[in-house]
């Protein structure tokens, strides 16, 4: 489990593109109904590209792709094709150059990366010739790792809808869904004092940031979410009433809207 500062790609103007301008907000809002996707370039030999351009110099070491068809396709920086990052996570290749993926999500872990913009050059997609689409893209870099991870009692992932219910005249029920957010409880036991310090900066800050579920390279289930954590902070608590076993406590988070 990590926690990651905000998404560096948060607006319109930051984006290079030559195709798909209509769908251009997918590419950074989540929404696992909506997707980017190309406009003639349903063809394997024709790269697309998106380039993700920055105010100033800024640290990137992680990567995130949500909901997408890429197959053959390369993530550079600085303009520079040769620029390709250093991935520290295990999956298909060492460099972000992937020439044959299959995974409709990937979560790419690297070398830090001081960079005023980020390409993305897309060849080919998993079935053939289709047009190149991404369901969201997140730029940032890890702000705190989980140094204790919870039960499965603990951790509380939940997919909360905004709807309402009807009640039909012969007693049957119809609803009407517009949005799905994330909403989450994670309980940690006996962590150290530094990690509740960092959790209590997180807490106090009352500003967003990306949590992120056990990530992987492959058959991630796309636990990434941009939330806030409203409410109290308890981690002052002793685990076990005693003080040497280290704190106790919870973190909520609410995914935020766009």
């Amino acid at each position: 489990m990590e926690i990651l500062y905000k998404n560096q790609l948060d607006t319109t103007t930051q984006l290079d593109i030559a195709s798909g301008t209509l769908t251009q907000e997918n590419i950074f809002t989540r929404d696992q109904k909506m997707q980017y996707y190309t406009s003639g370039y349903n063809d394997d030999a024709t790269t697309a590209s998106i380039t993700i351009n920055f105010d100033q110099t800024t640290s990137i070491d992680r990567i995130a792709l949500l909901e997408t068809n890429w197959k053959d396709f390369t993530v550079f920086y600085d303009g520079t094709t040769a620029n390709t990052f250093a991935l520290t996570s295990t999956g298909s290749t060492i460099t972000s150059d992937f020439s044959n993926n299959s995974e409709t999500s990937l979560y790419m872990a690297a070398t830090t990366v001081n960079c005023t913009s980020v390409t993305f050059d897309i060849l080919s997609t998993q079935i053939a010739n289709s047009e190149k689409a991404v369901g969201m893209v997140v730029l940032s870099s890890k702000l705190y790792d989980f140094d204790k991870i919870p039960s499965s009692k603990g951790y509380k992932p939940t997919i909360v809808p905004d709807e309402v219910e009807h009640k039909m005249a012969d007693g049957g029920r119809r609803i009407q869904r517009t949005t799905n957010k994330f909403r989450g409880s994670i309980k940690l036991k006996y962590i150290s004092e530094s990690f509740r310090n960092n959790l209590y900066d997180l807490w106090n800050d009352a500003d967003d940031f990306i949590f992120v579920g056990f990530a992987t390279m492959a058959s991630w289930d796309e636990v990434l979410y941009e939330v806030v954590w409203p409410g109290k902070f308890d981690f002052f608590t002793y685990s076990d009433d005693a003080v040497a076993t280290g704190f106790s406590g919870t973190i909520n988070l609410r995914e935020i809207t766009k």
